[in-house]
């Protein structure tokens, strides 16, 4: 009877403290908030994962200065934002999971993207069984073309001579990523 007392305590003791943990980081926060939104809706996030996923909008001004703009909680299934035309944007999708074993773990891939009014963007992201991919493309609204975007991290927006990135595409006609600046 000692024994199982024992390991009901234990058992008691670890929820508690997993629980305070949580509830202690998620009080800490140093979260921007919620990306407020301007203009027309002209991104779309289709979601499909198995863990809570997250969009943040990152603007770049300068040499890409990046600036946080906001973090938005996504939910399984379509969701749609707003971005400013002719503003340069990082878009950077962070799956968060929470394990026992390994503890929190945050998995984050992301696109820089210059909206302009003839394009509408779509990201799709999705994470299952420990497996994940995002992708992005751009439709022209008039021909209906889509485009590949090439999924790149934030820190790569500075090239040696410290140039921004602007946008980035995938040209399969010449099988390579080609970086228009």
């Amino acid at each position: 009877m000692p024994k199982y007392c024992t390991i009901i305590m234990l058992r008691k003791l670890l929820f508690y403290t997993l629980t305070s943990v949580v509830l202690l980081l998620n009080g800490c926060s140093s979260s921007p908030g919620a990306y407020q939104q301007q203009g027309k809706k002209n991104l779309t996030v289709n979601v499909k994962a198995d863990s809570s996923t997250y969009l943040e909008v990152y603007e770049l001004d300068g040499p890409c200065n990046q600036k946080m703009k906001g973090e938005v909680k996504l939910q399984n299934g379509i969701n749609k934002f707003a971005l400013m035309n002719n503003k340069h944007y990082y878009l950077r999708i962070n799956f968060k999971t929470v394990s026992l074993l390994s503890g929190s773990q945050n998995i984050t891939l992301g696109a820089y993207v210059t909206p302009k009014s003839n394009y509408i963007y779509s990201m799709n992201a999705v994470y299952e069984d420990d497996m994940y991919d995002v992708e992005i493309k751009k439709r022209n609204i008039h021909s209906h073309k889509a485009t590949r975007m090439t999924i790149k991290p934030l820190e790569t927006c500075k090239e040696k001579d410290g140039k921004p990135f602007i946008s980035i595409e995938w040209l399969p006609a010449l099988n390579k990523s080609v970086e228009v600046l």
